[in-house]
């Protein structure tokens, strides 16, 4: 990867994290959203991420895999905190979490200890 590429990619990540550390509705206006629109947004959120996932899990590469769950579960986890702070269930966000954990480090020991 050249320093081009990852000068892009550190751009493109640092301007998606400040605008996470934003207020939500700041975040969200700053974006063009409408709070009419999020239950279409987190659809397509999530089925954007279903298709990175399976992309991942298609390329073989170890790396990648353990990437995409990784996110899963910081996800998964960030929402639960979201909803903790607003004293809301967090019950299926913390076990989403758990589980795309669980399989971050299943996959990363067979990856690490199984040759078959």
């Amino acid at each position: 990867m050249s320093w081009l590429q990852k000068a892009l990619l550190f751009l493109t990540f640092g301007s998606l994290v400040l605008m996470a550390y934003r207020t939500f509705s700041q975040g969200a206006a700053a974006q063009g959203h409408r709070a009419q629109q999020f239950d279409g947004i987190l659809a397509g959120r999530y089925a954007f991420m279903a298709f990175a996932f399976v992309c991942a899990a298609l390329s073989g590469l170890t790396w990648m895999i353990l990437s995409m769950l990784a996110a899963l579960a910081a996800v998964a986890f960030w929402d639960a905190y979201v909803y903790a702070q607003a004293t809301e269930e967090t019950d299926v966000h913390v076990f989403a979490g758990a589980l795309a954990s669980g399989a971050f480090v299943l996959y990363g020991l067979t990856a690490v200890f199984w040759k078959g």
